[in-house]
This record gives C-alpha cells, structure tokens and sequence, in this order.
C-alpha cells in the first residue's frame, strides 16, 4: 500500500487565492508534502496565467521540487453552470471545463477536480460561514443577537444557515438535468485525455455519500470518480470509514481535513476529532492507493502547523499499517 501525502495550493496561500502560485508551491515542498493540488481560480486566470510559457515553467519547478501533481481544481464559480438550468450557463461551464482539462493534460495532472455545484442563480445562499452565536461572543462585529448577518473581511458570517428558494422549485427537474450535465462532463473529460473526480460539499446537488453513490449510478462513466472531502461529510455527521467503505475502488482521491463535526471549517490534520485511525484502516481495506491531500485555510502559522500534522499523520500511517 502506497498512500502519499500531498496538500492543495491555495492551503499556503494567504490572504489572496490566486495566481501567482511558485511560492505556494516552494512552501509545500520545503514542509515535506509529496504532492500537490493545483488550482484555476476563475475564467481570467485561464487566460492571463496559465499560458503555455507559464505551463512549462510550473511543470519544471515540480519536477525540481520532486512534487506529483495531484490533480487541477476548479470550484463552484466555474462548475456552478453543471446545476444550472440556464443553458447558457451550462454551456459556459462545459467549454471552460475542456479548457481546463486540456490545461492539466499539459500539466500532467491525471484528473480535474470540482466540488458539486449548486445553482446559484435560482437558489440563494447569503450565508458564506456558518456557526452558532455562542461561538462569536467575543467577536460581537460578527454576528448580532438573533442571528443577523454581518460582513468582516469578505466573510458572511451568520448563526443560522439561510437558504431562498424561486417559487417555483421542483428538485426533479434540477437533478435530471445536473445528471445530464454530468454526463456531458464526464465525455469531455474522457475526450481530452484525462479523468475528472467530484467532491461531496453540503449544500449542493450531491452533498453526501449516497447522493454521490447515486448520481455515479446514474452517469455511468469510466473517468468520473471521488474526491472525498472528509471535513465535509464530517459536518454531516457522516460516518468516515462507512463512507469509504462504501465508496470503495469508486474513490481515486481522499481530502484530508479534520474538523468537529459542527463548524463548517477545514482543521489541520490532527486538530479535530475525527478518528483518522479507524479512516486509515477502511482506506487499508478497500486498497486505497491515492493521495491524502490537506487543506484548510486563514492559519498564520501554516508551515508549523502543516509539518505538525504532516508529522502526526505518518504516525497513524506507520502505526496502522505496521500493527
């Protein structure tokens, strides 16, 4: 068994997420990780960045540091189209997604990464972190009593999560066509060469195991697989190694990130209460030999903090797979 451990980009890269990424890159490395996730953050960046003399710049400092290059990830404001009604919006989506899947067949990234989407234009979510009051007493800026919303650097905090639905939702019509989507998705990725991976986010079309488990059902396809997000199914009181159990082969990736089962916040490794013993014997036992890949963000400490948890999760490894 030859799990690595790799971590996203966008993990030492703070307070902006966004090109330019050599020094984000040069930090994961020197922490000791074996891989890392790369990232397009939005259409601009595809464009002005990601040329092809950059392409073969990043290529070749990954190969000095001795990096693998985990996969490409792209996130809701690109694949957001994959749920939407809109056709045009779902057209905009599927050619951005070839583009990115010829980008990281350049690279020599095996798949393209996305979260599953939600349709952003028909169902508002106005609420970006959600936790309950009693966490912000000492932050009063945050969150005011009775749960109204307050702004502080970009975040939208608020004590309850809020959703607006048009009236005239029908959940049907929006999963048939999310399916149809995905089926799209899958061929284009097939087309070009490369695979693509889905990571279960709550508050979306798929947000847990089963939901992901059906939708493969339902798209058939050879190059669409998971990415699991443990922090995420966490937070949806999931129970991690049934998830990966029944996720089995279907899994080709395994988003570490602890948490506590209540705040909607990635955690290093190490940091929450997940059991990442009884989650490294299921992955054992379905014979998983993928990357665990950590992500969490706003640590002013990070490269401590990574090599803590780096350190901390090498000894559950050797003390797993050696007992």
């Amino acid at each position: 068994m030859a799990i690595k451990i790799g971590c996203t980009v966008w993990t030492f890269m703070q307070p902006g997420y966004h090109a330019p990424y050599e020094e984000a890159i040069r930090k994961a490395a020197d922490v000791g990780f074996e891989g890392i996730e790369l990232m397009v953050d939005d259409e601009k960046e595809l464009e002005a960045y990601w040329t092809e003399a950059k392409t073969e710049e990043i290529k070749l400092l990954l190969k000095q540091l001795k990096l693998d290059l985990i996969q490409i990830c792209i996130f809701q404001n690109l694949a957001g189209g994959f749920a939407s009604l809109e056709k045009a919006d779902s057209e905009k989506a599927l050619y951005n997604f070839r583009k990115v899947c010829r980008l990281a067949k350049k690279l020599g990234a095996p798949a393209v990464n996305f979260p599953v989407p939600y349709p952003e234009n028909d169902i508002q979510a106005k609420t970006t972190a959600t936790l309950p009051e009693y966490f912000y007493l000492n932050t009063p800026d945050m969150v005011l009593p009775g749960g109204e919303t307050r702004c502080v650097d970009g975040w939208r905090f608020d004590a309850k999560f809020r959703l607006y639905f048009p009236a005239d939702f029908k959940w049907e019509k929006y999963w048939e066509n999310f399916v149809e989507n995905m089926k799209k998705v899958s061929e284009i990725a097939a087309s070009e060469g490369v695979s693509c991976r889905i990571e279960n986010t709550y508050n979306t079309m798929a947000p847990h195991t089963d939901s992901i488990l059906r939708l493969l059902k339902r798209v058939e396809s050879d190059v669409l697989s998971v990415s699991f997000h443990s922090a995420q199914a966490f937070l949806q009181r999931e129970i991690l190694p049934w998830a990966v159990h029944k996720y089995g082969r279907k899994m080709t990736h395994f988003r570490a990130c602890d948490g506590d089962g209540l705040a909607c916040y990635n955690l290093p490794v190490g940091s929450g209460i997940i059991d990442w013993e009884g989650v490294l014997s299921a992955l054992q036992e379905i014979g998983y030999d993928g990357y665990l890949s950590f992500e969490w963000l706003n640590d002013a400490d990070i490269e401590e903090n990574a090599a803590e948890s780096l350190g901390y999760i090498r000894k559950k490894m050797e003390k797993v797979y050696n007992h």
